[in-house]
């Protein structure tokens, strides 16, 4: 079995995808949300679908974090980018965790 991105399946296992997953895969990445492509006896065969929000309290807790020492950040806004609301919200996040 090989879990990963359509583009590793593809490149390093010689998976292809069928086009009704292709399509399912479309439509989550519309919605903000991420596939994970999965595939077995040489093809693949599904996706499971992730997806996280960039939450309000996102900024209290970095900024507890940074309280006990701890500097670094990371903001994986990829799945969310077409979404104005979330790059908003996420840019609020990372001003205040940097300031």
């Amino acid at each position: 079995m090989t879990v990963g991105q359509r583009t590793w399946l593809a490149e390093d296992w010689a998976q292809s995808a069928p086009e009704a997953l292709v399509a399912a895969a479309d439509a989550a990445e519309s919605q903000g949300r991420s596939p994970v492509w999965v595939g077995w006896d040489g093809a693949i065969r599904g996706i499971v679908v992730v997806a996280d929000t960039v939450k309000v309290s996102s900024a209290e807790a970095i900024s507890e974090l940074r309280d006990l020492g701890i500097d670094g950040i990371t903001l994986n806004l990829c799945a969310n980018a077409h979404d104005p609301e979330m790059v908003t919200l996420a840019g609020e996040v990372a001003d205040k965790a940097l300031a």
